[in-house]
């Protein structure tokens, strides 16, 4: 199987798990830790535990935080062309988990910006069969041409391609009318529920995945609990629901059903056990604090 190239947000997490609602303006107790993260970093990392050959393509600072996210994916055999700046912090991001596992995240790029379409370099061209973006690569104004340029590249080299739209909310401030201008012809979209639907502005996702369909070739919908869905041009749609787990923490789910997704579809291209693949991979996800594999 040629490589698997992913384009985007490396982070460091700090988790608040909180064991009541989150008071405003006063305190909730909780439970605070540190992982690696990162919408595009993640998703490489379980790409890496299904079985792909994966390069990961992102910005780190030149501290303490950088030497530990490049770590995380070195150790899980993953080819990291990271940029290295010496004077911006390695991007972190704080998830607030309340009781029910949803987490609520507030991103600092940081050294993500670093990112230019020159660190898609030739030899990674040659040798892959497809690259992933991570959306929000585009939804930082600072790596958004990046973006555009590296997915006309690999798409001008023959590369398929994919996106994670990756925020609603962050969708809605970069404008929906321009951020359906630059997915434009991928050949996978991957968004989930609320991002569908603040994409097309349609409440029914069946009928939401199908508009997106002006913008991929196939779209998948991450469901959460319920599944994911996958819809096309030209031949009926696959759903896959998901098993019943003990969500404890939400954060990166959707990230671990990419990289489930796309390792195998690379090696099968058989979309319905992608999508079981990636199912599996967001429900291992869920049941434990932290967005990467831990096996």
């Amino acid at each position: 199987m040629s490589k698997l190239i992913i384009v985007g947000d490396v982070m460091i997490d700090i988790t608040a798990v909180i064991s009541t609602k989150l008071n405003y303006a006063t305190d909730a107790p909780g439970k605070i830790t540190q992982q690696p993260g990162g919408a595009a970093a993640n998703s490489a990392a379980w790409a890496a535990v299904f079985g792909a050959e994966t390069v990961f393509i992102g910005g780190i600072g030149d501290d303490d935080a950088g030497i530990a996210a490049r770590s995380a994916l070195t150790s899980l055999g993953i080819d990291t062309r990271l940029v290295i700046g010496n004077h911006i912090s390695t991007g972190s991001c704080i998830c607030i988990v309340d009781p029910s596992g949803e987490r609520t995240m507030i991103p600092d790029q940081g050294a993500n910006s670093l990112l230019q379409a020159i660190h898609l370099t030739p030899d990674l061209l040659d040798s892959a069969s497809h690259l992933h973006i991570s959306g929000y690569t585009y939804l930082q104004p600072t790596s958004r041409q990046a973006a555009i340029e590296i997915l006309a590249k690999a798409k001008s080299h023959g590369l398929t391609t994919s996106v994670d739209p990756s925020s609603a909310s962050m969708i809605e401030i970069a404008g929906v009318n321009q951020m359906r201008s630059w997915l434009t012809v991928v050949d996978i979209l991957f968004p989930n529920s609320d991002e569908a639907e603040v994409l097309t502005g349609e409440h029914d996702l069946t009928k939401a995945a199908m508009q997106l369909l002006e913008l991929a070739g196939s779209v998948v919908v991450k469901m959460g609990a319920a599944g994911a869905m996958q819809v096309f041009k030209d031949r009926p749609a696959i759903k896959v629901s998901a098993p019943v787990v003990n969500a404890v923490d939400a954060t990166g789910a959707g990230d671990a059903f990419v990289g489930g997704y796309l390792a195998t579809w690379l090696k099968t291209k058989d979309a319905e056990l992608a999508i079981k693949a990636g199912v599996s991979a967001g429900s291992e996800c869920v049941q434990y604090i932290g967005a990467r594999p831990q096996r």
